[in-house]
């Protein structure tokens, strides 16, 4: 993993892969959909919505198959949020994604 500091700002190498990931996938599809006569924008409407509930779903389905990580006595449940130290599960952003599409 490479990371890159820029003041208190840290970037991870995976992070950039991922959103650029995100933003080629979205460029692709805008142009696949687009010769199927889908109106522009349209695919961006989507990714505003599935993406950051992609995201929260990932969050949610990690916390909720890891409890006892979270929720023991003593434990600060604030934790369960903090997505920053890491935690998230395909299959709940696939739920998120999807719901938010």
């Amino acid at each position: 993993m490479v990371t890159v500091l820029c003041g208190p700002l840290t970037i991870h190498t995976y992070a950039v892969c991922l959103i650029i990931g995100m933003i080629v996938a979205a460029m692709i599809t805008q142009r696949r959909l687009g010769r199927r006569g889908a109106p522009p924008g349209v695919v961006l409407d989507i990714a505003l919505w599935a993406i950051p509930l992609g995201i929260v779903g990932a969050r949610i389905y990690h916390v909720f198959t890891h409890v006892s990580d979270y929720f023991y006595p003593g434990a600060n449940p604030w934790n369960a949020v903090a997505i920053w130290d890491g935690g998230n599960a395909l299959y709940g952003s696939l739920i998120g994604g999807a719901l938010g599409a």
